[in-house]
């Protein structure tokens, strides 16, 4: 019997050393698995911002030399001027061929009736239609007009195959040509 007794107390330690041996295995080997699946994925994540880092150097590097260089953009904006009064009721025809050359179509060109008093700033709504992408051409010309001071408004309504623009601009009108005479006459 004591052979028995003995393989008992054996069986006993030996499985008291693996509950000891899967305890540290538990407890000392599984977080450090855990942390090591977590620096893989991090990794991962750096990697990946490195290559979009890799990508948008070259734009950086171009954006940082066109700021040293003191080019400010493509769009230059012409002196300031006044548009005489009596040349107002020709803004229709004007707007027509500035909508052209951007390929869109002039639907009308209204101005704002209250601000038409005299000279000063006023408004006009200019009503198009056409391709959005030839919007973009369109507000480029009209801000190349000396007399532009402000784009309010940009409104596009798309219906269908027909996309329609609303863009209302502020305008510095002047005195007509036969105003100033007379104000010279009364100044004189």
């Amino acid at each position: 019997m004591r052979v028995t007794e003995r393989a008992g107390q054996m069986l006993v330690w030996l499985l008291a050393a693996a509950a000891v041996a899967f305890a540290f295995a538990l407890f000392g080997f599984y977080p450090g698995l855990r942390r090591g699946r977590e620096l893989v994925r991090e990794k991962a994540a750096i990697e990946q911002r490195i290559e979009e880092q890799k990508i948008l150097l070259p734009l950086h590097r171009g954006v940082t030399a066109a700021q040293q260089s003191g080019r400010q953009g493509e769009l230059s904006f012409p002196p300031s001027e006044e548009l005489p009064q009596d040349e107002i009721n020709g803004l229709p025809v004007r707007f027509s061929r500035l909508a052209q050359q951007c390929g869109l179509e002039l639907v009308s060109a209204a101005p704002g009736l209250a601000d038409l008093g005299g000279g000063g700033p006023f408004n006009i709504t200019v009503s198009l239609t056409g391709k959005f992408h030839d919007l973009r051409r369109f507000l480029i010309a009209v801000g190349r007009l000396p007399y532009l001071r402000h784009v309010e408004r940009i409104e596009v309504n798309s219906e269908g195959a027909v996309t329609k623009f609303e863009v209302t601009l502020w305008l510095a009108a002047g005195p007509g040509e036969g105003e100033e005479a007379g104000r010279k006459d009364v100044d004189a």
